[in-house]
């Protein structure tokens, strides 16, 4: 992952976290991790920014397979291209940063 763009992502704690960004279809590892799927958006100031769809955890390779996904109708239907994704072996880690970062962002296809 870490020849791929980043991003940072900011949870409502302030806390920030680095991203590996990657069309959706690239191939992840068999790690667990987090990961946000995303599509980019020009804002009006001109500047090109990221518009979460759906905030997770769980296995990378996995969680990746948008055909495979729980929600992968709705992510696919709110206009996802990229998968975010980073790794993180923490279980109760990945789930805080997951809820930090779910409260700071609007996401249409987390049912939560």
């Amino acid at each position: 992952m870490s020849n791929a763009p980043t991003c940072i992502w900011d949870g409502k704690s302030g806390n920030s976290y680095k991203y590996w960004v990657h069309p959706i279809g690239t191939p992840m590892k068999d790690t667990p991790g987090n990961y946000i799927y995303a599509y980019e958006y020009q804002g009006t100031d001109g500047a090109r920014y990221w518009g979460p769809v759906y905030i997770g955890q769980g296995n990378l390779a996995e969680r990746s397979d948008l055909g495979s996904h729980h929600r992968g109708n709705c992510i696919k239907n709110k206009g996802a291209t990229h998968f975010h994704a980073h790794t993180n072996s923490s279980e109760s880690g990945r789930l805080a940063e997951e809820t930090d970062l779910r409260a700071n962002y609007s996401t249409p296809c987390n049912r939560q």
